[in-house]
């Protein structure tokens, strides 16, 4: 009895997946946002920690972070609309295009004389993350195709999201150990 029991805690666990289940667009938009949004994660923590080791000051950090921030708070709301009216595949690849050059570009700011170069990849970086999340919600009920698994499929993301939120930054926090800085030091 105690089998059955685990089974049937573990079905209802992983029931919600079976959205993915034969939906090979929803499966590969889903496995690409669990890589994106554990790298997100890595990033936020990455930027802080480099900003932090190449300064020694909070103040830069937190005007990066802010630089992060500013276009979610300027640009989701108007992103919605051209989401809607817009091609969202397109929209879509081209946001994650313009984070990839501007993860890219992120190589070259690693001391302080090249730091400056990570304010406005951040700030772009965001941009897009800002034209990328509206569309991939608006494209998400027509992927998933029946109404009465949305929120299934809503649950496994929103289940994704919280999880990269915690082990995204604790992976983080591990690479610094494994780099050639010491993060003691």
């Amino acid at each position: 009895m105690g089998t059955e029991a685990n089974v049937s805690v573990l079905g209802r666990m992983l029931g919600p997946y079976g959205v993915l289940r034969g939906n090979r667009n929803l499966q590969l938009l889903f496995g690409g946002q669990v890589v994106s949004s554990f790298g997100d994660w890595l990033y936020v923590l990455a930027l802080g920690i480099l900003a932090y080791e190449i300064t020694g000051s909070a103040t830069v950090v937190a005007v990066l972070t802010f630089a992060r921030l500013l276009p979610y708070a300027v640009l989701l709301p108007f992103s919605g609309i051209l989401a809607d009216r817009g091609n969202r595949k397109v929209l879509m690849i081209s946001a994650d295009l313009g984070r990839g050059a501007c993860m890219l570009g992120l190589l070259f700011a690693g001391s302080e004389e090249t730091l400056w170069i990570a304010y406005p990849l951040v700030f772009l970086a965001t941009v897009f993350s800002s034209l990328f999340k509206p569309a991939m919600s608006s494209v998400l009920p027509a992927l998933v195709g029946d109404e009465e698994r949305l929120g299934e499929a809503n649950g496994i993301w929103a289940q994704m999201d919280s999880v990269s939120f915690v082990l995204g930054p604790a992976l983080g926090a591990c690479s610094p150990c494994s780099g050639r800085r010491s993060w003691r030091s």
